[in-house]
Protein backbone atom coordinates (compact mmCIF):
# COMPACT_ATOMS: atom_id res chain seq x y z
CA UNK A 1 0.00 0.00 0.00
CA UNK A 2 1.22 3.40 -0.95
CA UNK A 3 0.93 5.78 2.21
CA UNK A 4 1.63 9.46 2.84
CA UNK A 5 4.26 10.45 4.43
CA UNK A 6 4.86 13.66 6.75
CA UNK A 7 5.96 15.49 4.09
CA UNK A 8 2.65 14.36 2.08
CA UNK A 9 4.79 13.11 -0.13
CA UNK A 10 3.40 9.22 -1.22
CA UNK A 11 5.66 6.09 0.58
CA UNK A 12 6.07 2.49 -0.13
CA UNK A 13 8.17 -0.79 1.38
CA UNK A 14 10.71 -1.24 -1.53
CA UNK A 15 13.45 -3.89 -2.13
CA UNK A 16 16.45 -1.66 -3.34
CA UNK A 17 19.77 -3.89 -3.52
CA UNK A 18 17.89 -6.58 -1.98
CA UNK A 19 17.18 -4.78 1.40
CA UNK A 20 13.50 -3.67 2.36
CA UNK A 21 12.89 0.21 2.75
CA UNK A 22 11.28 2.88 3.05
CA UNK A 23 10.91 4.49 -0.08
CA UNK A 24 9.30 8.33 -1.15
CA UNK A 25 8.21 9.09 -4.32
CA UNK A 26 9.10 12.83 -4.84
CA UNK A 27 7.27 13.29 -8.28
CA UNK A 28 8.80 16.98 -8.62
CA UNK A 29 12.15 15.42 -8.32
CA UNK A 30 14.70 15.76 -11.85
CA UNK A 31 16.58 13.05 -10.35
CA UNK A 32 16.68 9.83 -7.58
CA UNK A 33 18.50 10.63 -4.19
CA UNK A 34 20.02 8.02 -1.68
CA UNK A 35 21.54 8.12 1.32
CA UNK A 36 25.13 7.68 1.41
CA UNK A 37 24.79 5.52 4.68
CA UNK A 38 22.80 3.10 2.96
CA UNK A 39 25.40 3.12 0.03
CA UNK A 40 27.94 2.52 2.32
CA UNK A 41 25.84 -0.66 4.63
CA UNK A 42 24.83 -2.14 1.32
CA UNK A 43 28.28 -1.96 -0.48
CA UNK A 44 26.29 -0.25 -3.50
CA UNK A 45 29.40 0.61 -6.00
CA UNK A 46 29.45 4.00 -7.39
CA UNK A 47 31.62 6.32 -9.10
CA UNK A 48 33.00 9.86 -7.11
CA UNK A 49 31.41 13.17 -8.15
CA UNK A 50 32.53 16.71 -7.09
CA UNK A 51 29.28 18.06 -8.63
CA UNK A 52 26.06 19.68 -6.52
CA UNK A 53 22.42 19.59 -6.44
CA UNK A 54 20.39 21.99 -5.74
CA UNK A 55 17.44 20.81 -3.37
CA UNK A 56 14.01 21.80 -3.45
CA UNK A 57 14.24 24.67 -0.83
CA UNK A 58 17.16 25.99 -3.18
CA UNK A 59 20.29 24.92 -0.70
CA UNK A 60 22.83 23.37 -2.57
CA UNK A 61 24.66 19.97 -1.00
CA UNK A 62 27.46 18.13 -2.97
CA UNK A 63 26.76 14.87 -4.29
CA UNK A 64 29.09 12.34 -3.10
CA UNK A 65 28.93 10.29 -6.13
CA UNK A 66 26.48 8.17 -8.67
CA UNK A 67 25.46 4.56 -8.16
CA UNK A 68 25.25 1.93 -11.31
CA UNK A 69 22.66 0.94 -12.05
CA UNK A 70 20.49 -0.77 -8.73
CA UNK A 71 17.68 -2.73 -9.15
CA UNK A 72 14.60 -1.41 -7.31
CA UNK A 73 11.53 -3.54 -6.61
CA UNK A 74 7.81 -2.02 -5.48
CA UNK A 75 4.96 -4.08 -5.59
CA UNK A 76 6.45 -6.54 -7.99
CA UNK A 77 7.76 -3.81 -9.96
CA UNK A 78 11.24 -3.77 -11.17
CA UNK A 79 13.35 -1.08 -12.63
CA UNK A 80 16.45 -0.04 -12.55
CA UNK A 81 17.63 3.64 -11.37
CA UNK A 82 21.05 5.80 -10.98
CA UNK A 83 21.01 7.77 -7.98
CA UNK A 84 22.63 10.89 -6.43
CA UNK A 85 24.13 9.82 -3.57
CA UNK A 86 23.30 12.65 -0.79
CA UNK A 87 25.97 13.06 2.11
CA UNK A 88 23.14 12.73 4.58
CA UNK A 89 20.96 9.96 6.73
CA UNK A 90 18.14 11.87 5.55
CA UNK A 91 17.60 12.56 2.04
CA UNK A 92 14.79 15.21 2.80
Amino acid sequence: MIQTSKTSLPTATALIYGSQTQVIFDTGASQSVIALNFVEKYKIPYQISNEKCKLGNNVSIPIIGITQSVEIIVYGTICKLKFLILPRYNVL
